[in-house]
């Protein structure tokens, strides 16, 4: 194939790839072999031929989409992409969205690839749900990265344990940030950053993908269910007029990150690295988060949205 690639016309070299992609299975990698290729010039190649009609796909998904929702979110918001699912009354919101992330992720994500992962109740049931069908197994095509530490307690919400679930169920590489989300000081989470930065902030800028849930400050919210706050803590975050977190980061309700003690001891990925993130992907739902939801949307802390379409006729009304 080799040899014989070179005199290929660009039309057979488009046809022959896709039928080796679509009709026999072949990845990536191994068309990239047999061509002489790079893996991202098969991929540049095989959109090339459903951009001309050399491929047509129909996906069939186990989602019910209400594109109509989708549409309007995408447009009030600016965002670049929006996925809004029909609530099934045969199973709770936080199945069908989850579903309707993973059914999502695994269209999106190609090989080379890099997906920050931080925490979140969602998170924990997204992953376990994914197939990803582009990916080569056992290859170091697909990478995922903690953006934020993790908690004391290692049960499957812990995004450290996350990651590791998903990365031994593929034979992906996966890298972690084996410290608490919340050092014991400020000094402290300084000279654990430093010591880490250079190898914190190479894989955070290398994400191409940045998977999150949001969290609403409450009674419920996992810091205060992990103990990662002191009272002081909970009191400044008051004072502050705190809304919601993500990335571990508190927030107000313009979408500014708090100066305050939490956000100075946080192990977290950086707002600059995080806005220069192409696919800034937001999984959430519920009446409780519609605030911090339209929050985080209209101040494009993320771009991409997946939700339920209870969530999304309540933000049209906002």
């Amino acid at each position: 194939m080799n040899k014989s690639s070179s005199i290929l016309s660009r039309h057979d070299q488009l046809v022959t790839m896709s039928f080796l992609k679509y009709k026999l299975g072949y990845t990536h990698a191994k068309i990239a072999e047999l061509f002489n290729v790079s893996v991202m010039t098969v991929s540049r190649m095989l959109k090339t031929a459903i951009d001309e009609g050399i491929v047509t796909i129909s996906v069939k998904i186990a989602i019910d989409v209400d594109e109509e929702l989708s549409q309007q979110l995408k447009q009030k918001y600016a965002l670049r992409d929006v996925l809004i699912v029909k609530n099934n009354q045969y199973e709770d919101a936080i199945t069908t969205v989850s579903k309707a992330a993973a059914s999502y992720l695994d269209m999106v994500i190609l090989p080379r690839d890099v997906m920050g992962l931080a925490a979140g109740r969602v998170l924990s049931h997204v992953l376990p749900l994914m197939n990803l069908p582009s990916i080569d197994r056992n290859s170091d095509q697909f990478e995922v990265v903690q953006v934020q530490g993790g908690y004391p307690n290692l049960e499957v919400q812990n995004p450290t344990t996350t990651i590791v679930n998903f990365v031994n169920r593929f034979g992906i590489p996966g890298h972690l940030v084996l410290y608490p989300m919340y050092a014991s000081s400020e000094d402290s989470a300084q000279m654990l950053y430093q010591q880490n930065k250079e190898d914190f902030e190479n894989r955070w800028k290398k994400c191409t993908i940045l998977l999150t849930g949001v969290g609403v400050f409450g009674q419920d919210n996992f810091q205060r269910e992990e103990s990662l706050l002191s009272n002081e803590d909970i009191k400044e975050l008051e004072t502050k007029g705190v809304m919601g977190v993500i990335f571990g980061r508190w927030f107000n309700s313009d979408g500014q990150y708090l100066d305050c003690s939490s956000n100075r001891k946080v192990m977290s990925i950086t707002p600059n690295i995080q806005k220069k993130i192409p696919k800034r992907i937001l999984v959430a739902f519920g009446d409780e988060k519609l605030t911090v939801i339209n929050v985080l949307l209209k101040t494009q802390i993320s771009n991409i949205f997946i939700s339920d379409e209870k969530t999304a006729k309540g933000l049209l009304h906002m």
